[in-house]
């Protein structure tokens, strides 16, 4: 057995990690796989971190590219099959925009609802996953930061299925034609 097996983290999160790879349409969970091994770490790193872990560490991680930290992002169109594609230099500042609206909202929400919470962790993960940042990767990704931005401001892991895949893909593509688009491209 390899070290990262070891890694010990929440039934949720394994829950989630098996069924965030089931969405992929990746061979099924195998903690063994290096592929697994890698999300099982990232899992335990930002279920403990003390502070929001930039996206672009977890997309490294996630792919196992982290030693190519400047060259994760995209340069052109490919791996972004479900989302409206920006610019490159859009998309640059889109994410840019991304880590400083997180970064100035995460302490608001210590004093609201958790339907407010919930609102807030949803439009980030939506709004990252709609940018398609990465060259691979990016649905995972935009899980792990929504589960990361969750458990910042007091919400549990939250398991989106593999058997509510219409409903998340649906849920995507009203936000990317209904608020990313015509807010964040069309600038």
């Amino acid at each position: 057995m390899r070290e990262m097996t070891k890694i010990k983290i929440s039934e949720d999160w394994l829950l989630f990690i098996k069924e965030s790879e089931a969405l992929t349409g990746t061979v099924p969970f195998e903690p063994e796989r290096k592929t697994t091994e890698r999300h099982i770490a990232l899992c335990e790193i930002v279920s403990k971190a003390s502070q929001i872990i930039d996206p672009v560490y977890v997309n490294g991680m996630i792919t196992g590219k982290y030693w190519e930290y400047d060259s994760l992002l995209r340069t052109g169109t490919e791996g972004a099959l479900r989302s409206v594609i920006p610019e490159i230099k859009r998309m640059n500042q889109l994410l840019k925009e991304w880590r400083e609206e997180l970064a100035k909202k995460i302490d608001v929400f210590s004093c609201t609802s958790e339907f407010e919470k919930d609102a807030f962790a949803w439009s980030m993960h939506d709004r990252l996953i709609c940018m398609h940042p990465f060259k691979t990767g990016n649905g995972r990704t935009a899980r792990v930061m929504f589960n990361h931005i969750r458990l910042f401001i007091g919400l549990p892991v939250h398991v989106i299925k593999d058997d509510e895949a219409d409903k998340y893909y649906s849920r995507i593509e009203a936000y990317r034609d209904q608020v990313f688009f015509p807010k964040f491209v069309h600038v």
